[in-house]
C-alpha cells in the first residue's frame, strides 16, 4: 500500500508498506464403504465401493485411496468414475489425483472370496490421503464387515450290488 499527498512529506520513506499473508489451502477428505452382497458366500465376488468426497474448501490434490483386503479376499479389479484404474501390490491403491471443494468420487474394487473361507465375519479397511492439509482426518477411513457364508456342495451316490431280487434274498446298498 502507498499514500501520497499534495502537501511536501518530509518523511516519504513511511509513505510505503507491504505485509506477506500465507495462504493454507485445506481439504475436508472423508471416505464412506460399503460391500455387496451382504451376506457373502465363500468363493463367490465381493464387491467394495467407496465414496470420496471433499468438503473443501481447496481442492485436494494427490489423491489416494488405499484398501487393505483382508486374507482370503483376492483383488480383481478396481476403478473410480472418474476413469482411474486401481493396482494391487498386497494393497489395492487408487490413484485420483485432484477431487475439486465440492466434489465427490466413487472406487468400485471388485474381489473374489476363496472357496475355503471360513463362515466368519470378514473386515476391511480403507483410507484415503492427500498431499493437502486435511485438519480432521477422522473421517478418512471406513471399515466395513461381511458376514461370510459357507456352501458345502455336497452329493450322495447309491449303488446296489445287483439290479434285481427275488423277495426274501439279501440285497446290499
Amino acid at each position: 500500500a502507498a499514500v501520497a499527498s499534495a502537501t511536501a512529506d518530509p518523511f516519504p520513506d513511511n509513505n510505503v508498506d507491504q505485509i506477506d499473508t500465507a495462504v493454507l489451502t485445506v481439504a475436508g477428505l472423508a471416505l464412506a464403504k460399503e460391500a455387496t452382497p451382504e451376506p457373502v458366500m465363500a468363493g463367490e465376488g465381493l464387491t467394495y465401493t467407496l465414496t470420496i468426497s471433499n468438503a473443501g474448501p481447496s481442492d485436494a490434490l494427490g489423491v489416494v485411496v488405499t484398501d487393505s483386503l483382508p486374507a482370503g479376499v483376492s483383488f480383481v479389479a478396481g476403478a473410480s468414475d472418474l476413469g482411474g484404474l486401481c493396482s494391487s501390490n498386497g494393497l489395492v491403491s487408487c490413484d485420483l489425483g485432484t477431487l475439486e471443494a465440492l466434489q465427490t468420487v466413487i472406487v468400485t474394487i471388485t474381489t473374489t472370496l476363496d472357496p475355503a473361507l471360513p463362515a466368519l465375519p470378514l473386515t476391511n479397511t480403507a483410507w484415503v490421503s492427500s498431499t493437502t492439509s486435511d485438519p480432521d482426518e477422522s473421517d478418512n477411513t471406513d471399515t466395513v464387515t461381511s458376514t461370510v457364508q459357507t456352501n458345502a456342495g455336497l452329493s450322495i451316490t447309491k449303488i446296489a450290488s445287483d439290479d434285481t431280487v427275488t423277495a426274501g434274498e439279501k440285497l446290499t446298498y
